[in-house]
């Protein structure tokens, strides 16, 4: 099969994936190993492994989106982390409700060796909509969602050890009362936190997740995937989520499929103009 027309037919591959989730343990290390998937299970590399032979310039490829996640039935919690506490299975808290629901997703494979925790929330926040919407997904999910008219019985509803979360939850509450959430371990710098004080609790299991990766072939501004020289390689465009190099750390609101809709468009234009010179 000639050379153009397999990177011919690459190239339209590559144009319209969206979305690209890399093997995960070859290029970001072993706590990734332990995160469920919240995107796609369906495209699980296909923009390294289908321009692999043509010598591309990778890059980012250890970075990665991630966001909370209840794996076995994908009901996701997203913010939901900012409005009460958040405790491993030992009912202890493990990190600074202050971070967004990226960082805490990150972090949690780290922190916790199998990567599950609870967000706590009394009835408090309930009637905000973005919580309530988030219930709202538990639900539709069938995903459990543990419930106690005291922090004690919703210690046992939820196998979480009884003395240590109502012990935890004590502190808490008097730290964030005494406008001290900074003292406690780790620190509870969240401006506004909230006690846990009206029942019922509720209790939510989630793992941190992974959305997308962020590693790919770097291209042109036409769309061209180049090579290690940074050269473009005839005939191989990509777009979306199977670039590398648009994103680092963290993405930006919309700009994947914005990424889809620009270099679809200028990988297609790129690839007409080349074919009319054939």
């Amino acid at each position: 099969m000639p050379l153009t027309f397999v990177t011919a037919l690459v190239g339209f591959l590559l144009t319209v994936l969206v979305g690209s989730l890399v093997s995960q343990n070859s290029y970001m290390g072993g706590d990734v190993a332990w995160m469920p998937i919240r995107g796609s299970t369906c495209i699980t590399g296909e923009n390294i492994t289908l321009t692999e032979p043509f010598n591309p310039m990778y890059v980012n490829m250890d970075q990665f989106h991630g966001g909370p996640i209840h794996g076995p039935t994908r009901a996701n919690p997203s913010i939901m982390v900012n409005y009460g506490i958040l405790v491993k299975q030992d009912g202890t808290r493990f990190i600074d409700e202050v971070n967004t629901y990226v960082y805490v997703a990150k972090a949690m494979p780290k922190l916790i060796p199998n990567n599950w925790a609870f967000i706590i929330i009394d009835d408090q926040v309930t009637n905000i909509s973005t919580v309530q919407d988030r219930i709202n997904r538990y639900q539709r999910n069938h995903a459990p969602i543990y419930t106690g008219n005291t922090i004690a019985e919703l210690a046992r509803n939820a196998h979480i050890p009884e003395a240590t979360l109502v012990k935890v939850v004590d502190q808490y509450n008097a730290a964030i009362k005494a406008g001290k959430g900074s003292t406690l371990t780790p620190p509870n710098t969240l401006k506004g936190a909230r006690l846990l004080v009206k029942p019922p609790f509720r209790a939510f299991p989630f793992q941190g997740g992974m959305t997308a990766t962020f590693g790919g072939p770097k291209i042109s501004l036409k769309g061209e995937v180049l090579n290690t020289e940074g050269r473009p390689i005839p005939g191989l465009y990509a777009a979306g989520n199977a670039i590398g190099g648009l994103l680092y750390n963290d993405y930006i609101g919309g700009s994947q499929l914005c990424a889809a809709i620009i270099w679809g468009r200028e990988s297609a234009c790129s690839a007409a103009a080349r074919a009319k010179k054939a």
